[in-house]
């Protein structure tokens, strides 16, 4: 017995010290590709100034509008989806107390419903013509009066869901993490506040909603390969933009990234106590892509949070029973499928768990098993089937752009296409064998801006700690559950375009897991020495530290100043969007001195948010169709006729973006094809065209007659 002791006391220093040398070798070379960059933090303590006192009671007035305008869309959204939740028959318990971890899931989980019904009735709106300022007023405030008797009920859940946590498992330290998150939530609030818009929110998540608003309705937007997806946030971006601004819609992405954290949060706390739920927070928290998108209106956090419901209803189902776990499971997988083609990921992973529970259920399992994959694939297609039929109807295609070669499609062309799937299949590292078994080490090392390297940067804390999980004996049920989730999602997205954010659904459970390796690990620790275990948690401490460091520590520094300016200070917001948006002088210019009946071709550009006039322009700049105008009208003269015909007035020419962004080929001859047709683009802009303004490496012109 001795020798046998012995032996699993070696074999554990042994494990330990291997976990130390894979962290010490994943942390440098992580930080050989990421540093510290300890001139920018200089430069910044250097340069910082203390934020302006909020002395414009004009400015403080507009951003406390904002904040009650998202907080009553939350209310009305929470109001909506507890009736539902009623109707369902997904009661509350009585017992607050012992219950307070379900209330905060369930807060979330009427969220998520109500927001996903205002996602659908907006886009009836939208159908009969009804995208007016006065309609969605009524539509809110109808759903508030259907709902009220909700209200004393969901007052209460929200007076508990404040109360300060002072049940057994909260300690100093997860009370600092707490306060650590929080803190972190002013500053990206105040992100949010600020006027700050981004690329693809200017080119669709507001660019398209901002085109239905104009028009009263869901019109056909030429060109813009995304007008025609799975809409469900543009929609609720929709309603927003009818109330108020794109600012309230950076404020529901913020709203969404906090349910994602209660839900993570409470999920944890109930299954594994404080210390647990604070860890796998800060884990999921301090990641850039959920730092750099909680702010802005994008669709990704949304993503994370449908995936999340239907996983937590899922798992009720699973463990309690209840066929309205199971239909809400559905319900929130398919508003989730309804936000981008890439949740099929999500929905693979869904259908693999309702098939992998009920096969395990006992007799009749595989009729059952069949039975249930219908009804979870019935309710999905309903709840996208609006979308399918808008773009068959807009398109000719009900999955524009894609299935290309089955169904077409309006406003597509066959070069184009191929540029386009050829560009989305050169994303990442590598398909081959070699590179998809170092998937999980280059998409954390190498991972950073560009599409080449998977476009953003992730915790490296996944791949130092989750290794160590197929070795942790015995693991709880939920523990499983969960990874098996990963893995299928991993699979499923490693199959095809290797995105960094299109697995950001799967990373709070991911966090989840990693939590609980490092948890397990420290007691395992304490069976070697209660010495060892102390060495271990601090140097566990010491490596989530310097990776939440390394993602933060700029926040605190950057935010105040730069941002809370224009929100409360002395910088307009003419002044803010000049410095942050690429041609927005170019936009203003177009706004205030182009007549209301110009027609404007975009070309390398589509960020129309900000030009009040007519346009049309691509999507997608890496493989644009513009150009393929110009290759069909075959010279200048056949080209300017074109456009002349179509009633194009002007053409915006953004250069900037045509270095920086070079239009994918898929060929040699491809490439001779496009710098043929790039020389009778520039032969038209310099023989038929008339230069009226540039910004910023962009020209707007204007044809001559």
């Amino acid at each position: 017995m001795r020798k046998n002791g012995t032996y699993k006391t070696v074999l554990g220093y042994a494990l330990f010290g291997l976990l130390a040398a894979w962290t010490m070798l994943v942390l440098f070379r992580f930080f050989q590709e990421h540093p510290l960059n300890l001139r920018y933090a200089s430069r910044l303590v250097r340069d910082y100034q203390l934020p302006p006192l909020p002395t414009n009671t004009t400015k403080i007035i507009l951003a406390g509008k904002h904040i009650l305008l998202a907080g009553l869309l939350a209310i009305t959204g929470m109001m909506a989806g507890r009736r539902l939740l009623t109707m369902a028959g997904a009661e509350r318990s009585e017992d607050r107390a012992y219950n307070r971890w379900r209330i905060l899931q369930e807060l979330v989980l009427a969220l998520g419903l109500g927001w996903g019904l205002l996602m659908y009735l907006t886009f009836l709106l939208g159908t009969v013509g009804g995208l007016y300022t006065w309609a969605a007023w009524i539509l809110i405030a109808l759903v508030l009066l259907l709902c009220i008797r909700e209200f004393p009920s969901l007052f209460g859940d929200l007076r508990a869901a404040f109360v300060p946590d002072t049940t057994e498992g909260s300690t100093p330290v997860t009370r600092i993490g707490l306060a650590v998150v929080l803190v972190m939530l002013v500053m990206l609030a105040i992100i949010a506040l600020a006027p700050s818009i981004t690329h693809d929110a200017m080119v669709y998540h507001l660019g398209v909603p901002r085109i239905y608003v104009d028009a009263h309705r869901i019109v056909a937007v030429p060109y813009n390969l995304f007008s025609n997806n799975v809409l469900n946030m543009e929609m609720l971006y929709a309603l927003v933009l009818l109330v108020d601004g794109f600012i309230v819609a950076n404020l529901i992405h913020f709203i969404m990234g906090v349910g994602v954290l209660v839900l993570l949060y409470s999920f944890t706390r109930e299954h594994f106590g404080g210390v647990m739920a604070v860890l796998a927070t800060l884990i999921f928290f301090f990641n850039p892509l959920m730092l750099n998108q909680m702010p802005i209106a994008y669709t990704d956090i949304g993503m994370t949070l449908y995936f999340m419901l239907a996983m937590i209803c899922l798992w009720r189902w699973k463990t309690e029973g209840g066929e309205r776990w199971f239909v809400l499971s559905c319900v929130f997988a398919g508003i989730f499928a309804g936000m981008k083609y890439t949740s099929i990921y999500g929905l693979l992973s869904v259908a693999i768990m309702i098939a992998a529970a009920q096969l395990t259920s006992g007799e009749g399992r595989f009729a059952r098993t069949v039975t249930r994959l219908a009804v979870f694939g019935g309710i999905v297609a309903l709840l996208v089937s609006p979308y399918l039929i808008k773009n068959y109807l807009i398109a000719g295609n009900p999955v524009y752009p894609v299935m290309y070669d089955i169904f077409g499609g309006r406003w597509l062309m066959p070069r184009q296409v191929e540029r386009m799937l050829a560009y989305v299949d050169s994303h990442g590292m590598g398909h081959d064998w070699r590179r998809m078994l170092a998937l999980p080490w280059n998409i954390t090392i190498f991972g950073k801006s560009g599409f080449a390297n998977f476009d953003t940067a992730i915790t490296p804390l996944w791949l130092i700690f989750l290794p160590a999980l197929l070795v942790i004996r015995p693991k709880p049920a939920v523990v499983k559950w969960s990874a098996v989730v990963c893995v299928v999602y991993v699979l499923g997205w490693a199959a095809y375009t290797h995105i960094t954010r299109y697995m950001m659904p799967m990373f709070p459970l991911l966090s989840l897991l990693c939590a609980y390796t490092i948890i397990s690990l420290t007691e395992k620790a304490g069976l070697l020495s209660m010495s060892f275990s102390t060495i271990f948690r601090t140097g566990a401490m010491a490596v989530c530290g310097l990776v939440w460091f390394s993602f933060s520590y700029f926040y605190p520094l950057r935010v105040p100043s730069e941002f809370g300016a224009v929100v409360w200070g002395q910088q307009t917001r003419d002044e803010f969007l000049t410095m942050k948006v690429p041609n927005y002088a170019v936009f203003k210019y177009i706004n205030e001195n182009l007549p209301e009946e110009a027609h404007i071709a975009f070309f390398w550009d589509n960020r129309g948010f900000f030009c009040e006039r007519s346009k049309i322009g691509d999507s997608v700049i890496e493989a644009p169709i513009m150009i393929e105008l110009v290759h069909d009208a075959g010279s200048a003269a056949a080209f300017h006729m074109v456009l002349r015909e179509r009633g194009i007035t002007h053409v915006f020419f953004n250069q900037l973006f045509f270095l920086k962004f070079p239009t994918y080929r898929v060929s040699e001859e491809d490439s001779v094809r496009f710098e043929d047709d790039l020389r009778v683009f520039r032969s038209f802009l310099s023989e038929y065209c008339e230069p009226l303004f540039s910004a910023t490496g962009a020209t707007l012109y204007e044809i001559r007659a």
